[in-house]
């Protein structure tokens, strides 16, 4: 996978963002709810987006949503073996 110029970075930002919220409404009118795993090395930012995440469920004009967050282990020996953490090949 190579890297976006920052340009076609914020176009498909933008298009991702809008795509959230059409979900996010959908969701709302559907009466849903939502799991959300977060899987990913250590510091790949993991922390901060659900950081962003409470700060939004926590605004104080809002109904109290119920959320849980809960770390799990780290990856045993033999499931770090299965996690594929080199890049895909693309030829």
């Amino acid at each position: 996978m190579s890297r976006l110029d920052r340009k076609t970075f914020d176009h498909e930002l933008e298009r991702l963002q809008r795509e959230l919220v059409i979900q996010q409404q959908s969701i709302r009118e559907q009466g849903q709810r939502v799991v959300v795993i977060f899987e990913g090395r250590d510091a790949a930012g993991k922390g901060g987006v659900i950081k962003r995440i409470n700060e939004r469920l926590n605004t104080g004009h809002r109904p109290q949503r119920k959320k849980t967050f809960r770390p799990t282990e780290h990856p045993t020996e033999a499931e770090q073996e299965r996690i594929p953490y080199e890049k895909p090949d693309t030829e």
